[in-house]
């Protein structure tokens, strides 16, 4: 492959650098240069990679339809979930009294099963974090 030569000026502080990267790696500080200058110039104008950068998007990406799913399957849960609390305070209520509580009775009772639900979703959120700082 035929090549040519280049040359430019470098601050001290910038020799320095390079010759000392170059030596860390056993090369020749010209070989260094191009090395340094040849990655420089596959990345983008703005100092970015746009091959890593789709990698990315494409891994994230695989990312965002997981937490969709799991967000719809939660939703899902969630109103099958209080349909059927629903239905038990309805046949409780009935099976004890004959009548169905009225709204705002039903409201409050379903109240106390959704934070008893969300009490308990957060002891064992608490107990997943104190045991990812365990060894």
């Amino acid at each position: 492959m035929a090549s040519q030569s280049v040359s430019f000026r470098l601050s001290n502080e910038l020799m320095e650098k390079l010759s000392e990267r170059a030596k860390a790696e056993n090369k020749k500080v010209s070989d260094m240069a191009r090395e340094l200058l040849e990655a420089g110039l596959t990345q983008s104008s703005a100092g970015r990679n746009p091959e890593l950068e789709q990698y990315i998007i494409d891994y994230l990406g695989g990312f965002g339809e997981l937490l969709k799913g799991v967000f719809v399957q939660a939703a899902m849960s969630h109103y099958y979930g209080r349909m059927a609390t629903g239905y038990s305070v309805d046949i409780q209520s009935l099976m004890q009294t004959a009548n169905v509580l009225d709204p705002t009775e039903k409201k409050n009772v379903m109240w106390k099963f959704e934070k008893g639900s969300l009490d308990q979703a957060m002891q064992i959120w608490k107990q997943i974090e104190a045991n990812k700082s365990k060894p």
